[in-house]
């Protein structure tokens, strides 16, 4: 297999992980603003690209831990990595461990 075959079967691969992963998947810029968000997200709420794209958590989700979650996103940013096993709900919803 040759490198742009192999880049191209990569990139499929992850195209179709994000967009049929059962968990909300949220794409952020470096200014923590949405430029991508997968269908699982979309249901959450009801939630539709004019009400998420080009908008921060604190400006599509209130209710949710906006600092907790900035802190995380700017530490992938940073670093060059991904946060795993991590769930986080708005308050009052109750947490099940995996």
């Amino acid at each position: 297999m040759q490198d742009t075959d192999r880049s191209d079967a990569d990139e499929a691969l992850l195209e179709a992980l994000f967009t049929r992963a059962p968990a909300g998947l949220f794409v952020l810029d470096p200014d923590l603003r949405v430029i991508r968000f997968n269908a699982a997200a979309r249901g959450m709420r009801g939630l539709t690209d004019d009400r998420v794209l080009g908008r921060t958590i604190e400006e599509f989700a209130p209710a949710f831990p906006a600092a907790e979650l900035n802190d995380l996103a700017r530490t992938c940013l940073e670093a060059g990595t991904s946060v795993r096993r991590h769930k986080v709900r708005a308050p009052g919803r109750t947490t099940t461990p995996h």
